[in-house]
């Protein structure tokens, strides 16, 4: 965050109490709170917020479009 503060950071993360599910941890500015989403591992891909991608790189992609939607949903809900 600190070379370019105008960007998010985000990482997978294991979820040790949930077998098959990892984190898909984010954080969207410096001042912002560290996030986690659920990704669950299904057979052919994964799955995240009820979407299935089937690769790291679709998901990564699916990802940044939902957390831009989720974040415009909730600027114009003024939140």
């Amino acid at each position: 965050m600190d070379a370019n503060p105008n960007r998010s950071t985000y990482a997978f993360c294991i979820d040790n109490k949930h077998p098959g599910f990892f984190f898909l941890c984010f954080k969207a500015s410096r001042t912002s709170r560290v996030n986690a989403w659920h990704v669950r591992v299904i057979p052919k891909g994964f799955e995240l917020l009820k979407s299935s991608y089937p690769d790291m790189r679709a998901l990564t992609n699916g990802f940044k479009l939902r957390y831009h939607t989720e974040s415009q949903k909730r600027q114009q809900n003024g939140r």
